[in-house]
């Protein structure tokens, strides 16, 4: 009997259809037989015998044995895998290799059991380097000179010279080294956040504001302490020889301040960050707060300095971030010693020490570090208290550019609204006194909107046009376009 076409038609389809099912089975079968397979070997018990660590010339062995030795516990297949990537992490965080690689191999004594390779090249005994940096809104080219884990703990000698576009320079000589106490080792995941540093800096730069320029000497031990990744307590003492001297034509109130101060201090600092990206986030906050306290020992400086900050940020929409920023200070001075009665720098403060306000990425819309009173000589000398609180609009990406590149990664559109107030609660006694009598008669505020670009890891550029809406007679705006680089804004 002859089909018909329409009958071969049905046929041809019914032995595909028949065709498709009995792949997509055995496609079915074969990935539920690797699972199973998989599964089957990662849950398989196995022993781990040896662990080796391969290339190992200044590093001392029992820094090494203590991180390598985690292997050891492992029972099963996957067990081996997990810690071995943790290990490999671990061994990379020391200070003491530039190269890792891990290695699973089975024992040639007992091939049933395995043994667990780490081939590690040590970092040269010093090395040279050259980079560029984000400074407080002027660019820096920096040379280091280090000499790594000097004798074998991970520990760093460096030797670092900054010098800005805009006259500052800086100095320093370090030594860092990693603290590994076994409970913070365990809190942190093996992962070396804490340090002891011990540091010799000389400081230089120029104070526009004040027609003042400054050089700093001095020394500094801290221990920094960070027990999670997003938590660090930093508790430092600075010894600081600084020689303020006149730079164009000063006043008489920032005239006084010139000639030479030691100032001793004492800082304890904790902060709190969940940020996702430093330049430019998208969610997470940062919370910091520090006290210093100068006058302790040595010196004619005294006062006692409180500083609280923070960062809030959410993305509510597909291109949409919303962030606030806030942050409030207050510096009381008093007398470093009975003996010193002379020095009008003990009770009325350095300009080098008090609160400045007003610039490209602080309080948009005034003139650098000129917001407050302004002292004879169109000084500004700041001020011992202040508050701030900003609110900002970012995108994710620049609206109607299409496509993956550089612009559409790093920069992003802004808009914001600032207001502060700044002052000097001395006159009128406790800091929220000073905010209850101050009223609203003090405060700046600002608005605008423009581009931020992402420049490295922590530094950021931003180009703004600005609106400021409420300010004093003794500010100095700088309404319309304004360019902010750096690595601290709000």
């Amino acid at each position: 009997m002859k089909m018909s076409d329409d009958q071969e038609y049905q046929s041809r389809q019914l032995k595909r259809r028949i065709k498709q099912r009995q792949l997509h089975r055995l496609k079915h079968e074969g990935m539920e037989s690797k699972k199973f397979l998989e599964q089957s070997i990662g849950t398989k018990s196995i022993r781990v015998i040896k662990v080796h660590v391969n290339g190992l010339c200044k590093t001392q062995n029992h820094i090494v044995e203590k991180v390598a030795s985690q292997v050891l516990q492992a029972k099963t297949f996957n067990d081996v895998f997990n810690l071995t990537k943790t290990v490999h992490a671990q061994l990379k965080s020391l200070g003491c290799f530039q190269k890792v690689d891990a290695v699973i191999d089975t024992s040639k004594m007992y091939p049933s059991d395995l043994e667990i390779s780490f081939n590690v090249e040590e970092l040269p005994f010093s090395s040279i380097h050259f980079d560029t940096e984000t400074g407080d809104n002027e660019g820096l080219v920096c040379v280091s000179a280090s000499v790594p884990n000097l004798s074998g703990r991970g520990e760093r000698l460096e030797s670092t010279i900054k010098l800005g576009n805009f006259g500052s320079q800086h100095i320093s000589l370090n030594y860092t080294l990693p603290i590994r106490n076994n409970l913070l080792w365990k809190m942190n995941n093996g992962l070396c956040g804490s340090s002891i540093m011990a540091s010799m800096y000389r400081n230089t730069r120029k104070m526009s504001w004040s027609s003042l320029q400054g050089a700093f000497h001095g020394i500094s031990l801290s221990a920094k302490l960070s027990p999670k990744p997003w938590l660090t307590q930093l508790v430092k003492w600075d010894c600081c020889w600084r020689q303020l001297s006149p730079l164009d034509s000063p006043g008489f109130p920032a005239r006084s301040m010139c000639g030479h101060t030691l100032k001793s201090s004492l800082t304890n600092e904790l902060s709190v960050n969940t940020l996702d990206d430093q330049p430019l986030p998208s969610s997470g906050m940062k919370l910091s707060f520090s006290q210093e306290l100068a006058g302790i020992g040595l010196g004619n400086i005294a006062f006692f300095k409180t500083v609280a900050t923070g960062a809030y940020f959410k993305q509510i929409a597909k291109n949409l971030i919303v962030g606030v920023t806030c942050g409030a200070g207050n510096m009381s001075h008093f007398i470093a010693s009975s003996d010193d009665t002379t020095s009008v720098n003990t009770n009325s403060g350095l300009t080098c020490d008090k609160f400045h306000l007003g610039g490209p990425l602080f309080l948009r819309g005034f003139q650098k570090n000129r917001i407050g009173t302004r002292e004879e000589g169109n000084n500004h000398l700041g001020s011992n208290a202040y508050w701030h609180l900003a609110i900002h609009g970012y995108t994710k990406k620049i609206p109607f550019l299409r496509g993956d590149s550089w612009l559409s990664e790093n920069v992003s559109a802004h808009i914001f609204s600032e207001i502060c107030q700044t002052g000097d609660p001395s006159s009128s006694g406790s800091y929220s006194k000073w905010l209850i009598e101050s009223g609203l008669m003090t405060i700046r505020s600002s608005l605008g909107l423009g581009l931020i670009a992402r420049l490295g890891e922590r530094g950021r550029a931003e180009l703004n046009y600005c609106i400021p809406i409420r300010s004093s007679s003794s500010d100095m705006i700088n309404a319309g376009l304004q360019l902010g680089i750096g690595v601290t804004f709000t």
